[in-house]
């Protein structure tokens, strides 16, 4: 590491095993920004083929919303009085999130799926996807909810973010572009 303290420069080595942690956190954090950012490229530019919804710009303000919160709880730790309230806060909007796509945007892709056989074996598809992300999602805020925290927090909140972020990606560059097409 070079060091520098006024006119001088110090070249002194690296203790690695006081870094290791500090380090692994960056690098979590450069590859999750680096897939969001690539993720995002990749979704703006299919957009500009057509306007948004009001729906699906809620949808995907609430998509960051839910991500934003997730890093924040891993930032501070779940064993904070912050990182609790954050918690709770992010399962409240994730809940609610999940709602609003139940009973705005599925009725109308099911109903087009009606004449679709290709969108209906691909809600069919993401809704037993969904299945198995709600029940791990609720599992970790059961777990990580109450008072005595147990596990490995940090592990089992990073997968979470992955997961969701897939899902994310996932629903943002083709459910959602699939619901724009049917309201135009």
């Amino acid at each position: 590491m070079i060091r520098y303290q006024g006119d001088q420069i110090s070249r002194t080595p690296i203790d690695w095993s006081r870094e290791k942690h500090w380090l692994s956190q960056i690098i979590f954090r450069l590859a999750v920004l680096d897939w969001l950012l690539e993720s995002t490229i990749k979704n703006i530019s299919e957009k500009m083929d057509f306007l948004m919804s009001e729906l699906v710009n809620e949808l995907l303000t609430e998509h960051a919303d839910i991500t934003d919160a997730l890093l924040k709880i891993q930032r501070v730790g779940v064993h904070t009085e912050q990182g609790r309230k954050l918690l709770l806060l992010a399962r409240e909007n994730l809940l609610s999130h999940l709602e609003k796509e139940d009973v705005d945007l599925y009725p109308v892709l099911w109903k087009a799926a009606e004449s679709d056989e290709n969108l209906k074996n691909m809600l069919e598809k993401y809704a037993r996807d969904m299945e198995h992300i709600s029940a791990k999602t609720l599992a970790f805020f059961e777990e990580y909810g109450s008072a005595s925290v147990g596990g490995n927090f940090e592990k089992e909140c990073k997968a979470l973010i992955r997961m969701l972020c897939k899902r994310i990606s996932n629903e943002e560059s083709v459910l959602y572009q699939k619901y724009n097409e049917i309201m135009r």
